[in-house]
């Protein structure tokens, strides 16, 4: 079964004006985030503030602080789907049994230090050891395989079962599935295909809002050297009707790509990469990133 990529096709950014344009929303979050403060001061009941609060903070990636502002709403509107779905993501709590209907916050599980220093430096070695092995990546698999630079760009390294990264790196992976299966609500991922690559961004690099079907879940495992020698590269989950692929442009979840963390996601939501800054000749200054996807396997 080849994996198919639905893409809404964009002109690339350099990465400096990706992060120029980061600045001025910052600026721009923080001004809208003192007024609906102010707002909340004056009616804390106000519930239209509330839900622009919790969005917002989840657009700057601060999911604490999204979290105690849906809590806040999930009190005062108990029966607001959207608004337990979107709580339960932010506050890393099981998800709802029944989904919200139409637009709805991509569902994810973010772990934090998830290797040990020794494991993470192995990988940092491994991702110099390979460095000719990496390849300019495209979309699709097999012979669907393009390259599309309108819409990603990254090198891609995969690895085979039988490597020594694949031998104790996919381990580490299935101890978290149990956690994962029942936080997302998706069985049977012990009956899925794995995939698993080393994928590299460089300056920038980048990869467009896109859906990764028929991809069940997939695993973005982020490692670098300290301090970090990159900016951007952050993953924006976007507001998403996964049957239809329909989502918003301005409601999303931004994650940091937090050295030594894993976020695993459902490949059938709306996402994307923002450009990368870092040093053009050092190949170690990349985002680095262990990739792994589970997809049906073929009848």
């Amino acid at each position: 079964m080849h994996q198919r990529k639905i893409e809404m096709p964009a002109a690339p950014l350099p990465a400096s004006y990706g992060q120029k344009l980061l600045q001025v929303s910052q600026v721009l979050h923080n001004q809208a985030e003192a007024a609906l403060l102010r707002q909340l001061a004056e009616n804390p009941q106000d519930t239209a503030a509330l839900l622009r609060l919790g969005d917002l903070h989840r657009r700057k990636g601060d999911f604490r602080a999204a979290s105690r502002t849906y809590e806040r709403l999930c009190a005062l509107r108990p029966s607001d789907r959207r608004v337990s779905w979107v709580h339960s993501i932010t506050a890393g709590r099981q998800l709802p049994a029944e989904r919200p209907q139409g637009l709805r916050a991509v569902p994810f599980v973010r772990i934090r230090d998830f290797l040990s220093h020794a494991e993470r430096e192995h990988l940092l070695s491994a991702a110099l050891a390979m460095r000719g092995r990496f390849e300019t990546g495209g979309t699709g698999r097999g012979a669907d395989r393009k390259i599309k630079p309108l819409n990603r760009r990254a090198l891609d390294a995969p690895l085979h079962p039988r490597s020594d990264l694949w031998a104790w790196f996919a381990p580490k992976l299935r101890e978290a599935l149990p956690k994962v299966s029942r936080l997302l609500r998706i069985d049977g991922l012990d009956q899925c295909r794995m995939g698993l690559s080393m994928v590299g961004h460089p300056d920038g690099g980048f990869s467009k809002r896109h859906r990764d079907m028929p991809i069940v879940l997939q695993a973005l495992c982020y490692f670098h050297r300290e301090p970090r020698p990159f900016s951007g590269g952050e993953l924006l989950l976007y507001d998403t009707e996964s049957e239809t692929g329909s989502y918003s442009a301005s409601e999303c979840s931004r994650v940091e790509p937090a050295n030594n963390s894993i976020v695993f996601f459902p490949g059938d939501y709306v996402h994307e990469v923002t450009p990368v800054g870092c040093e053009p000749t050092d190949f170690t200054a990349m985002r680095f990133s262990m990739l792994t996807t589970f997809e049906p396997k073929a009848a």
